[in-house]
This record gives structure tokens, sequence and C-alpha cells, in this order.
């Protein structure tokens, strides 16, 4: 089995991912229409969903094989702050759009995943990118493209984060995500 590689690298998918959220964000501020916030909102909780477990299966696998302890603990620490986005957006997913806690819900998610962003983009993907070629970089970018086809499209905050289990449990979860996403589809 040969690796796919991508044209990019898995930082710069990852801080391609961080910025769509960012962009989506300011839409949902600049939106003056309460069911295209809804809408927004749906959009954001998906990408930070399939980019949450898209991490969590390539990045933090790849931090812990190619940085060792050192590795194993930066991805402890980004598994925990996924832990409460996904709480965040747990709940947030559950609001229709014409719920009164939306604004500030949406701010607390927001403000929960743009922290974890910049931690990422600042500390730790500067680190990780010293134990790693360019290479590397872009066969764990191809990695991470193609494992955003196949997860969950939903938070699911009490779901097993450990690498094995994490991918078992999204393995089965993931189809029931996209029914749900064809029917909320289907309802607009």
């Amino acid at each position: 089995m040969t690796n796919k590689t991508s044209d990019k690298s898995i930082i710069d998918l990852v801080i391609d991912d961080h910025e769509e959220v960012r962009s989506l964000w300011k839409q949902y501020q600049s939106e003056p229409d309460q069911k295209a916030k809804g809408d927004i909102k749906d959009k954001v909780v998906y990408n930070v969903a399939v980019h949450s477990h898209a991490e969590e299966l390539v990045l933090y696998a790849a931090f812990e094989a190619f940085m060792g302890a050192k590795g194993k603990e930066l991805a402890d620490i980004s598994r925990a702050e996924h832990r409460e986005i996904k709480k965040e957006y747990y709940r947030l997913d559950r609001l229709k759009h014409t719920d009164p806690n939306l604004e500030s819900e949406m701010q607390r998610a927001y403000d929960e995943f743009n922290h974890h962003a910049k931690h990422e983009e600042n500390e730790i993907l500067p680190e990780f990118s010293k134990s790693v070629n360019e290479d590397q970089l872009k066969s764990l970018g191809g990695a991470f493209t193609m494992i955003k086809t196949t997860v969950p499209t939903r938070p699911h905050p009490s779901a097993p984060d450990t690498p094995g289990l994490e991918a078992l449990f999204g393995t089965a979860v993931a189809p029931v995500d996209w029914l749900r996403d064809l029917f909320r589809s289907l309802g607009k």
C-alpha cells in the first residue's frame, strides 16, 4: 500500500481548516438574518467536527509516532482541548436558529475553538514541524485529506478519543451523522 501524498503539508491543511472556521465566524457575525445564521452555525459545527476527528486520527497519532514521549504529551493535551471543544459544539449543534441562546453559545464555542487553534498554530505545530521532513508532512497531508471523507460530521463528546477506539467508533457513527446531515439539508 502506498502513501497518498498531498500538495500541501498537514500543517498547512490544519491551518486552512482553522481559517475556514474563522471565516465562517465572521460571516455569522455580520449576517442579519437569523435563519441564515442557523445555516452558518450548521456549517461551523460540521467543519469543526470533521476537522477535530481528522486531527485526532492523523495529526495526534503522528505526534506520538514522530516525537516520542513529547509527542504523546502534546497529543494528550490536544485531545483534552478537543474534548472541551466537542462539548461546546455538541450543545451548539442542538440549538435551532430561533433559540435565544444561539448567540452566546456560538460565541462560547467559537472562543473555545479559536483558543485551541491559536495554541496549535503558535506552539504545537511549530514544535511538531521540527520532528518531520517536508515529504512526511505532505504524506500526512494526504492522509488528513482522505480521512476527512470518512469521519463523523457531528461532535461526539462522550466518544472514546484514544486512536484505535476513536477510529472504530467513527466508523460506526459516521453513517448516522451522514444521514442526519442529509435530513437536515432536505429540511431547508
